[in-house]
Parts: structure tokens; sequence; C-alpha cells
């Protein structure tokens, strides 16, 4: 399935929040600035942190077989992680 279609076919797991949303979020947040292809976690970590992208993007890549594989871009005002992220 392409990344485009995961976002077709499932429109509510990839909301765009909006300035009051991330206004929420913000008095909870750290604000931090990644560099381009820094990693910001990989499978089977158990402590997924949650991520708002405010400007930029974040990739997520399938690198379990031979060739990596872009599995999805998570825009600005979209974010990383859903209620299967936990503090375990």
């Amino acid at each position: 399935m392409s990344e485009q279609n995961f976002k077709e076919k499932y429109p509510a797991a990839f909301p765009k929040l909006d300035d009051g949303q991330i206004a929420a979020i913000a008095e909870f947040a750290e604000c931090k600035t990644y560099r381009d292809g820094e990693v910001l976690f990989r499978a089977r970590e158990v402590e997924l942190k949650f991520h708002v992208i405010k400007s930029g993007e974040i990739e997520i890549v399938d690198r379990s077989g031979d060739e990596s594989r872009r599995m999805l871009v998570h825009e600005a005002r979209e974010f990383t992680g859903d209620v299967a992220n936990r503090n375990s």
C-alpha cells in the first residue's frame, strides 16, 4: 500500500491539527529541531514519543527488507504516534 493510499483509506488516522490543538499540546511539549536524516524512533522501541510536526516532515521508512521502503510522510500539522504509543 502506498503512502497516499494510507491517508486516503484511513483519513481519521491522519488528521491535521488546528491552531488551538497545537497550542493545547504546546503547554505540555518540548519544542525540538531535528536534522535531516535523524532517526526519531525505531521498530520495537517501547518508549515511543509523540511528535507534532510544526514545519518540515517526518518520513516513516520500513527497513525490514533488502531495500528501504518509504511507508508514508507526516507533514506540518500532523503527528506521529497514537493510542498505541504508551510508556511501559
